[in-house]
């Protein structure tokens, strides 16, 4: 009789993480976000707008080890203007359950290959059995540093009846980034490709902290 895998122990917060990453702004069109961007009803009240993000994120160093990932935010909701998760992707059991019970975030499992770059530095990315797969080139041209010191990243998310709320902070070297998405199931994932695209960029590498999350009861 085949025993089930135990669940992976808990990683209380803070966290912090090191990598690389690639980040897409993207432009929301409002009938796009209420029918595709997975935003539930009751917060599209506080919706505020673009820009959208979506992420490529290989971490190098965790609390869980490394791990990959793929996520969207279709905007900002509420007047301090929180991101809002609404599908991320991760290839660590790990890291899913410690994101969901640390900070409400709604981390899936699912395979991710990210191969090293080629002779002409492209690197592919590729996830789940088909659900998306990139090629992107980061710019070896000199890096622009960046810090949230002043602005941190502010995120809240509804999970299992409770609404977390964070502030991130990251530092890390900004450059450009051509990313061109191959495939994409809009079944399984926002159909990112029907956003018009602000910019494309490479953090790299870059340090990321997320302390403890303030959480309260929904209703």
């Amino acid at each position: 009789m085949a025993h089930a895998e135990p669940e992976p122990p808990l990683e209380p917060p803070p966290w912090t993480l090191t990598g690389r990453g690639i980040v897409l702004l993207l432009r929301m069109p409002p009938a796009w976000v209420r029918r595709h961007a997975g935003l539930p009803e009751h917060l599209q009240r506080h919706y505020n707008g673009g820009p959208g993000l979506a992420m490529l994120v290989a971490y190098d160093d965790s609390p869980v080890g490394p791990y990959r990932e793929l996520l969207f935010s279709p905007g900002t909701c509420f007047r301090e203007r929180r991101h809002v998760i609404t599908r991320i992707l991760v290839d660590s059991p790990a890291s899913t359950r410690s994101g969901r019970a640390n900070w409400g975030i709604p981390k899936e499992t699912v395979p991710i290959a990210w191969s090293a770059a080629d002779c002409r530095g492209v690197e592919r990315v590729r996830i789940g059995d088909g659900l998306l797969e990139a090629a992107l080139r980061v710019s070896e041209r000199p890096a622009l540093p960046v810090s949230t010191a002043l602005w941190p990243l502010r995120l809240y998310h509804e999970l299992e009846g409770r609404a977390y709320r964070v502030e991130a902070h990251a530092r890390g070297r900004l450059r450009r980034a051509p990313v061109a998405i191959e495939r994409l199931d809009p079944t399984r994932f926002p159909d990112i490709r029907q956003a018009p695209r602000i910019a494309a960029i490479a953090a790299a590498p870059f340090r990321l902290t997320f302390p403890a999350a303030a959480i309260e009861p929904l209703g």
